[in-house]
């Protein structure tokens, strides 16, 4: 178990830099029964991480009996059945052939050779594609909204162990272009503003802070165009900026 998870740390386990050296994308951690309860990529054996309550995680054992890591994690679980678990489920039949459940529910039967792995990136590729089906009304934002809950944790965890393929890698990827300002141009996340929360490029201005004041006004029965400028003013931003993050935000 040791090998396999140190293998993995310098395929899976690396953090995307921006030119700044500024880490952009989280990691993926494995979810554990026991202690420790997460184990991330580099942990030595018998070592990992123990979860403390709020989605925080401490070194395990506790530092300094042999973790190179003194720091607390803010981890956020992305398995099943919560909204970013992947509906693509690799089974396996009564013969022991393998195949995968997409989420209609029908049973793709995959070649007889196939292996475990093979198997769990074809599960990966039907997740790929879910996400691209979340995006088709309004470009981009509504996969932003999808994400945005995820862009202050330093790590997404699930089961699949780190030298297999996992959905949460794709999760990494887009949570570092979400932050970096790549997947919605204008909208960024970093740890010193907002508490590190999705906001407006340049600006201190949470995404959802400008989506409840959306909101707000929406409720007042305002139409929408009024709306959208009034809030431009108050945050003195551009009207697009403002329709992006109500978008992005849920408010529209």
């Amino acid at each position: 178990m040791s090998d396999n998870r140190n293998r993995s740390a310098g395929a899976r386990g690396v953090c995307s830099v921006d030119a700044g050296g500024l880490v952009t994308a989280p990691i993926r951690g494995q979810r554990r029964r026991g202690a420790p309860s997460l184990v991330l990529p580099g942990d030595p054996d018998g070592c990992g991480w123990f979860a403390i309550g709020g989605g925080e995680y401490v070194p395990f054992p506790s530092p300094p009996t042999g973790h190179p890591a003194r720091e607390r994690r803010t981890v956020r679980y992305v398995g099943r059945p919560t909204r970013w678990g992947n509906p693509y489920r690799v089974v396996k039949g009564r013969s022991g052939l393998l195949g995968v459940i997409t989420p209609t529910g029908q049973v793709v039967n995959l070649r007889t050779d196939c292996t475990g792995s093979e198997a769990a990136r074809v599960a990966v590729r039907g997740f790929q594609h879910h996400l691209d089906h979340l995006d088709r009304s309004k470009p981009r934002a509504v996969l932003a909204r999808h994400l945005a809950p995820l862009v202050t944790a330093d790590v997404l965890s699930c089961w699949c162990p780190l030298d297999a393929p996992c959905h949460a890698d794709t999760l990494c990827d887009l949570v570092g272009r979400l932050r970096s300002g790549v997947l919605v141009p204008g909208l960024v996340a970093t740890p010193g503003a907002c508490g590190g929360a999705l906001r407006v490029d340049g600006t201190e201005w949470a995404v959802a802070e400008i989506a409840s004041n959306v909101s707000s006004w929406l409720d007042a029965g305002m139409c929408r165009n009024d709306m959208v400028l009034q809030t431009a003013a108050t945050y003195s931003l551009d009207p697009d900026l403002v329709r992006l993050a109500a978008r992005v935000g849920g408010a529209l």
